[in-house]
């Protein structure tokens, strides 16, 4: 409903936690009360779960079982997507019928049906940082291992790739660090 944010945070030296702050400021509130890292957090359509993850290795170890969850945010009660071990990164589609994660070794991009409570794999190549599309018929991802580092479309739900721009002529000693975060409203 555009009234809260949901994000994840830490304090040095602890755990990443999820929290929501209202969109027009205010103190964060802290949404699991768990020693543990939460990551990703993603809103559902209706605003009233929100879907997670836990962290790869290289943000943080992990001592429970690593798998996709959904916060009920009425309730408070934490459900794992059945399937989901081993996958991070979720992304809850703009019609709430799938949601999009990646394999923990970044190489492969899953489709969870939410109706059928399955998952399958979209396509395999790597990827980070995954972006619905306005209408859910496409997945943004950027291909960071590959040499040109593409942004890849993925229809869905076919999976067929179409890179849609890519960083050859980027100098990469021009800057420190980048990553891929979206796409404009007209999905470009």
């Amino acid at each position: 409903d555009g009234k809260s944010l949901a994000l994840r945070a830490r304090e040095p030296g602890k755990a990443w936690h999820l929290y929501s702050v209202p969109a027009d400021g205010g103190s964060p509130q802290l949404l699991l009360k768990e020693d543990r890292n939460a990551a990703d957090p993603g809103w559902s359509p209706d605003g009233n779960s929100l879907v997670f993850g836990r962290v790869p290795d290289l943000m943080g170890k992990e001592s429970g079982p690593r798998a996709i969850q959904l916060l009920d945010l009425r309730t408070h009660a934490v459900t794992t997507l059945p399937g989901s071990e081993g996958l991070f990164s979720p992304r809850w589609s703009p019609d709430g019928r799938s949601i999009a994660a990646i394999s923990f070794d970044q190489r492969k991009l899953m489709l969870y049906d939410v109706a059928a409570k399955t998952w399958r794999l979209l396509t395999e190549t790597s990827a980070a940082d995954p972006v619905w599309s306005d209408t859910s018929d496409a997945i943004y991802i950027h291909a960071f291992m590959a040499p040109t580092q593409p942004i890849y479309r993925v229809e869905v739900p076919s999976g067929k790739l179409d890179e849609v721009a890519n960083l050859a002529s980027f100098h990469s000693g021009e800057a420190a660090d980048y990553f891929f975060c979206g796409i404009t409203p007209d999905n470009m």
